[in-house]
């Protein structure tokens, strides 16, 4: 592990000045090492620690007499070192964890090439190393872009609660997730974040007797009474979400859509049991399908065909969406956009019904085509969703994933199905109700 982070920095393209501590080697992945913490320069600003469990306190001892400012402590399972820390000024993350990424530093806690060096506005702190990894990992794939990452284990010097409060002061950050299983600082975490003007999203493991017991084997957290969590966290303005999916998926919209004013979603797509399944979906977010207005029902009756309902939800079959002159998304979105009772939009398209109709090569244009003429309509700041509903073969996929970058240059927020794409839309809404916005998260 102490390795890696030297390694990771280098190739990374860390440029502050790198110092491995080694009295064997004289270098470590081509960087000169010293010979021990004594000979370290005075206030350091990071130490990373990978030693065995015993070392730790001797070793963070020696760093406060350094007045090294900051320790993050990969080690698993080292003694109480809290008495060492009084009176000094180093504060420490972990132990128990695998590190921190941030683009602006460019500082990585995993693999370089699956680290976006694209500098973002979203935070997430992760008591699960996994878990952070694979914020990280997905996020990147899916084209998030973050202020920090940082996998923090047991937190048992800085807390999550002080890791808000950095968060609502950070400039870079407009959005703070979290993942969470001990529930040691619980009343100061919700107390501070009922106050935070930043949107908080909260994943929380060991909800359950089951999780708990996990999660004390894990990271010595205790198990807490669900309904008392859902409680505090709706008091709070925090919202809490049920999987990684689900917290990723928030995190996307909220890249793009920093607020959702209004309740009144549109569905447009080409499916009648996807518009009422994402129908019933809205429902349960207090999203409702508003009829549209008469100016809006006549620019859309130049699309009636067979098997097309133009009320709201729309439902077109994909081959009323073209003809030889072209895609007609964009003129369905831009009317629909205009519509004054509509606020937000969530469009769809069904990638396995373009392959049932066409080849791979002019399939792959097609929906190339629908896509971008969809997401470069004239929306006049009416927030989109877009979902591509693969058919899971290797072609769809890999064009959903070319897909993605199209539409986050559009500033259009792309997900895998209209039930996640209304729960991250619903998500928004909500912690916009609570007085919570990602504000300037697109400049």
């Amino acid at each position: 592990m102490g390795f890696r982070a030297v390694r990771s920095l280098v190739d990374f393209g860390y440029t502050g000045q790198i110092l491995p501590v080694s009295s064997k080697n004289p270098s470590i992945y081509g960087v000169g090492t010293v010979p021990s913490v004594d000979a370290l320069p005075p206030n350091i600003d990071r130490a990373v620690i990978a030693l065995p469990a015993t070392a730790v306190p001797d070793t963070l001892r020696a760093l406060t007499e350094r007045g090294t400012r900051t320790a993050h402590i990969l080690t698993a399972d080292t003694p109480r070192f809290t008495d060492v820390l009084a009176g000094t000024g180093l504060r420490v993350l972990g132990p128990n964890c695998i590190g921190h990424y941030t683009p602006y530093e460019q500082m990585t806690m995993i693999s370089t090439a699956a680290s976006s060096t694209s500098r973002g506005h979203l935070a997430v702190v992760s008591q699960s190393g996994t878990y952070a990894g694979d914020v990280l990992r997905r996020g990147t794939e899916l084209g998030l872009e973050f202020s920090f990452v940082s996998s923090v284990g047991n937190c048992d010097d800085v807390s999550p609660a002080e890791l808000l409060a950095f968060c609502e002061a950070d400039p870079r950050t407009h959005v703070a997730a979290f993942y969470l299983e001990d529930d040691r600082w619980a009343g100061e975490f919700f107390r501070l974040a009922r106050t935070m003007t930043k949107p908080v999203v909260l994943f929380k493991g060991g909800r359950t007797a089951a999780g708990g017991a996990a999660a004390a084997s894990h990271t010595g957290a205790l198990a807490s009474d669900p309904q008392l969590l859902e409680d505090a966290a709706r008091q709070a303005g925090v919202l809490l979400v049920d999987d990684l999916d689900q917290l990723l998926d928030v995190l996307a919209a909220l890249q793009f859509v920093p607020e959702l004013v209004g309740d009144n979603l549109a569905l447009v797509g080409s499916g009648g049991g996807v518009a009422v399944v994402g129908s019933d979906r809205a429902d349960r977010w207090g999203l409702t399908m508003a009829p549209f207005g008469e100016t809006t029902r006549e620019r859309l009756a130049v699309f009636e065909a067979p098997g097309t309902s133009l009320s709201n939800p729309i439902d077109i079959p994909i081959w009323s969406l073209f003809d030889e002159t072209g895609s007609f998304t964009g003129s369905i979105i831009s009317a629909v956009a205009a519509d004054e009772s509509i606020d937000s939009i969530c469009a769809f398209l069904d990638l396995g019904t373009v392959f049932d109709m066409q080849d791979v090569e002019s399939g792959n244009k097609l929906v190339l085509s629908l896509t971008e003429d969809l997401v470069g309509a004239d929306r006049d700041g009416t927030p989109l969703a877009l979902v591509l509903r693969s058919g899971f073969d290797q072609n769809q996929d890999e064009l959903v994933r070319q897909l993605r970058r199209t539409a986050a240059a559009a500033g259009v927020p792309l997900f895998d199905s209209v039930d996640r794409a209304i729960d991250a839309l619903g998500g928004v809404r909500w912690l916009t109700q609570q007085g919570k916005r990602a504000g300037g998260i697109l400049q």
